[in-house]
């Protein structure tokens, strides 16, 4: 996963290549302004790390204390010596200031200002107060719209010593320095400074030099990291990626059960086609023989074509297994059954019978079908009509 940077000028990625081997470590800002936009600790927020929020706007507060449940928030400004502050509020922006100087620099420009009172503390009183004894402190923040001398005179750097203090280090909206107003201030409690990114002056402890490689080069490419909008752009591309193998796995199951539905009519087609074929097989053997009974079929067969018991029991078992004259009298050379005995050995009630010969046609093969009428003069029109029909289909058969 690569480092998403928040910060404005990427800060946070300069204090990651040095601080991100430290686990769960600690962090003070000074003019936080807000837990997300241009923000130098949310990454570190978000891997683990807490701290101490300064921030003496009222609704940037809540929204640090909504946002930052870890983190110690503080509405008051850090300054050099307690009391109340006139903060000057500058819309909804970064350039809220307590230099009245830089507040009337905002109005001529156009921007609306209005004006709040607010608590002052010395940045070491709000330590002492809220940092458990022995607490490092492994990076301290300030970007205090140029109140930042006040807040470097505030702080004790004897009794607490950041491994790292990054300062914002221009006017604001402007790239005029003015690190020379405090930076007397670090090198005499042994800091100096060890990176300059054309807005902000890192310095770095004596007792931390082994970090100063980290601040060797500006951010690059070695660094992995991507930008806050960039990751969401990359976030938003994901879900639309995400969604549309949603759609492909939803038309890959559809696809699915439609063929599934469609084999499975096409077996239901199938097995209709046979039972239909078998039932038009039984009609024109029952047709037939009810058309074309001899005298002796109509003293030995009843009308459904099964035959009467006597010649039962003397071509078949009880079973149904035929005896020996079966073969001679009931059964052509050919293995077909002879006219009048096709109706019974077709009928479902024969095949029943444990000991009946099947009468299946075997695969491939077209079902029989009855011999057609020699004699069609002595029919009936219907019945002279349907013994041409079935003439006519054995001959596509056999053709």
């Amino acid at each position: 996963m690569p480092f998403v940077s928040f910060a404005q000028n990427y800060e946070d990625v300069m204090l990651w290549r040095a601080l991100g081997h430290v686990e769960a470590g600690f962090y003070v800002d000074v003019g936080a302004f807000s837990p997300d936009a241009d923000s130098v600790t949310r990454a570190f927020y978000e891997r683990g790390w807490r701290g101490v929020n300064i921030e003496p706007l009222p609704h940037r507060l809540a929204e640090l204390e909504a946002r930052r449940a870890r983190d110690v928030n503080l509405g008051v400004v850090a300054s050099d010596h307690d009391g109340t502050a006139r903060l000057h509020i500058v819309g909804d922006t970064g350039l809220s200031t307590v230099d009245t100087t830089i507040a009337e620099r905002h109005r001529t420009k156009g921007w609306a200002i209005s004006a709040i009172d607010v608590p002052q503390r010395t940045l070491t009183g709000l330590l002492d107060a809220h940092l458990a004894p022995g607490q490092p402190i492994h990076f301290l923040k300030i970007d205090v719209e140029g109140h930042e001398t006040a807040v470097v005179r505030g702080l004790d750097l004897t009794r607490y010593r950041p491994w790292v203090i990054l300062i914002e280090a221009t006017h604001p909206n402007s790239p005029e320095e003015t690190a020379r107003n405090w930076e007397p201030f670090l090198t005499a409690a042994g800091y100096r400074n060890i990176y300059w990114d054309g807005l902000n002056r890192f310095y770095l402890a004596a007792e931390h030099e082994n970090l100063a490689p980290a601040f060797s080069a500006p951010p690059n490419v070695f660094d992995q990291f991507v930008k806050t909008d960039e990751n969401a752009h990359a976030q938003w591309l994901q879900a639309q990626v995400d969604g549309l193998e949603r759609l492909l796995a939803a038309e890959r199951t559809l696809n699915g059960d439609l063929t599934a539905q469609i084999r499975q009519r096409e077996q239901t087609i199938e097995a209709l086609t046979t039972e239909l074929a078998r039932q038009a097989q039984a009609a024109a053997v029952a047709l037939e023989c009810a058309t074309q009974r001899s005298l002796w079929e109509t003293l030995f067969f009843r009308p459904s074509g099964r035959p009467k018991k006597m010649l039962r029991r003397l071509m078949f078992h009880t079973s149904g297994k035929p005896r020996k004259a079966f073969r001679r009298l009931v059964v052509h050379s050919s293995g077909r059954p002879r006219r009048p005995f096709r109706l019974w050995l077709h009928s479902a009630e024969y095949q029943a019978l444990r000991g009946a010969v099947a009468m299946a046609a075997a695969p491939g093969m077209a079902p029989h079908l009855p011999e057609p009428s020699q004699d069609a003069s002595s029919l009936s029109p219907a019945a002279s009509h349907l013994s041409r029909r079935i003439a006519a289909r054995r001959a596509r058969q056999t053709s």
